[in-house]
């Protein structure tokens, strides 16, 4: 099986963005990335470090490789779309400051239902006027929890059925 991603990185000296066809070989845990702008092949079938799994190749996610810091921004082809779209769901969730000391224990659980952590924030929302976007998100939870001065923490995690 071989996942495709359109993948960006930012190269530092000429300050510009590049763009990479990144090929993740998943039974031999390996990586092949062929320059868009050139055409031309940029690495040759690679092992990937240990550290990188296949659960760490998905749309929007960040890859060190040799170095290099990845943005993984797209799908490659359709094969890739269709075996990540259902894997590949979001869904949120909202810690207020009253479960910190949970929150290690909060996550596990969610990581153990087989979901992936995806981002993390901390964020004030001080005022209803700060809410309105993310009041729809929110139904059910009081606006008094939220609106507090103490920032709250959101989450991202990915996986199949999160938003059943």
């Amino acid at each position: 099986r071989i996942l495709g991603f359109i993948a960006e990185w930012f190269d530092p000296h000429p300050q510009i963005v590049k763009k990479y066809l990144l090929k993740y070989y998943c039974e031999t845990c390996e990586v092949e990335m062929k320059d868009l702008s050139t055409n031309r092949k940029f690495l040759k079938k690679t092992k990937i470090p240990p550290s990188l799994k296949e659960a760490d190749f998905f749309v929007g996610a960040n890859i060190l490789l040799l170095s290099r810091d990845l943005k993984l921004i797209d799908y490659a082809d359709s094969v890739t779309r269709k075996l990540l779209d259902d894997v590949d769901e979001r869904t949120f969730c909202f810690l207020p400051p009253t479960l910190y000391d949970s929150m290690a224990d909060i996550v596990s659980m969610i990581e153990h239902a087989g979901f992936t952590l995806v981002d993390i924030k901390s964020t004030n929302f001080v005022d209803y006027d700060d809410m309105k976007g993310a009041i729809e998100l929110m139904r059910g939870i009081n606006v008094d929890d939220v609106a507090r001065p103490e920032p709250a923490i959101v989450m991202s995690f990915r996986g199949a059925n999160s938003i059943s």
